[in-house]
């Protein structure tokens, strides 16, 4: 989905990390970002984008200093979110339920 497509919010998140990068390196850098995302959600997607944005920045410019500022402004743009989804229990119909138990 094109950029000019997306919705306020979401072009604000995927434009953070530039942002971060242009405040505290003072470069103010056009690039072309070309990312492809499968799987998940909108929502999931979007923050999977933002997250390449800003290690693809991190590689080129090689600062420990945006790092920092990255960490400090939030520590998702540089760390992927560990979280997936619990699979299904063996004989179950769903990860967290249980079988009812009867006592008579």
């Amino acid at each position: 989905m094109p950029y000019e497509e997306l919705g306020l919010f979401h072009k604000l998140a995927l434009a953070e990390p530039l942002r971060i990068h242009n405040a505290e390196l003072g470069e103010d850098l056009k690039y072309d970002f070309y990312i492809k995302t499968l799987g998940g959600g909108k929502e999931g997607q979007i923050q999977a984008a933002r997250l390449v944005i800003a290690r693809a920045l991190l590689i080129i410019t090689g600062s420990d200093v945006l790092k920092k500022a990255y960490v400090k402004y939030d520590r998702n743009m540089i760390v992927q979110d560990s979280r997936r989804k619990e699979p299904c229990k063996p004989g179950d119909s769903k990860p967290r339920a249980r079988r009812q138990k009867s006592y008579r």
